[in-house]
């Protein structure tokens, strides 16, 4: 049996404990994507990303569609100090993710540290799956900084 596999059987188990039901399923579908040898894990290496964050945007967009959000209070809201830092919170956030990408591809092995990180704060701080890519980036920033001094 291959390092991934078990990897991913792994990963598999711990989510399932810690309840982070989207994270089994993920495994799983490797998993099994792997064990068949399907092409389709390449297409996964090559669009996962762009397909997740697409869905991503979907339920983010999704308030637009049911009259939760209309644009006269979405304008407000820019104009205003919250808003503004909203903003800024947006930026950055994108930033530390984009260097977060940059940095999971070029040291693959530390996803399963900042994994087991994610799974801590979902499991007892009540946080989100949502955090690889930022913890990546925050992880590649310190160390830019760390090569500063």
């Amino acid at each position: 049996m291959q390092e991934g596999t078990i990897a991913l059987i792994v990963i598999a188990a711990l989510s399932l404990a810690l309840r982070d039901y989207t994270l089994a399923a993920a495994s799983g579908v490797l998993l099994l994507l792997a064990l068949l040898k399907t092409e389709a894990l390449v297409a996964v290496n090559r669009y996962g990303l762009n397909v997740g964050l697409f869905f991503l945007m979907l339920f983010l967009l999704s308030p637009l569609t049911s009259g939760k959000a209309r644009f006269i209070d979405i304008w407000n809201f820019f104009k205003s100090p919250v808003g503004l830092c909203t903003i800024a919170a947006g930026i950055v956030s994108s930033y530390v993710g984009g260097k977060g990408v940059v940095y999971l591809q070029t040291s693959p092995h530390s996803f399963f540290a900042v994994l087991i990180g994610t799974l801590i704060g979902v499991l007892f701080f009540r946080g989100l799956p949502a955090g690889l890519l930022i913890g990546a980036g925050l992880v590649s920033l310190a160390l830019s900084f760390r090569r500063l001094f």
